[in-house]
């Protein structure tokens, strides 16, 4: 067993959806992808209002998010705003629509966990536990 041979035996049976990076990583190849575009996936709640479920997908020079809370798309084209700073999405429908279902079909191929609404879940209730800080 070597570097990520676990990882690398997973990808190979079709367990998860990427490549191995053992070549790059030992030198012995070269990093082939398999697809044109880079799928993120984040389906759960993190710490802070920014840790929220969602996807992004960066296909040539555009990356588009998803918030799976609300369905709401972000598009930015990361050749000239590398900070994603203005969203381009209403100035590019189309661009956006072509994303969102090359993101939707990905998701699909990955057989991505989707978040699941929490029927008992109170935005009112006082928390249980304090959160704790990272370090």
């Amino acid at each position: 067993p070597g570097i990520g041979s676990s990882a690398a035996a997973l990808a190979k049976a079709g367990k998860i959806e990427g490549v191995s990076l053992v070549p790059l990583l030992t030198k012995t190849g070269r990093f082939q992808r398999l697809e044109n575009s880079f799928l993120f996936h984040y389906p759960h709640y993190g710490q802070g209002p920014r840790q929220k479920p969602q996807s992004a997908l960066i296909a040539g020079n555009y990356k588009l998010i998803k918030e799976l809370e609300t369905g709401t798309l972000h598009l930015f084209d990361l050749e000239n705003d590398l900070t994603e700073q203005t969203d381009l999405s209403a100035k590019m429908p189309e661009k956006t629509e072509a994303l969102e279902q090359l993101l939707a079909d990905r998701l699909k191929v990955a057989d991505a966990q989707m978040p699941a609404e929490n029927p008992d879940y109170d935005p009112n209730a006082a928390q249980t536990r304090p959160m704790r800080r990272r370090r």
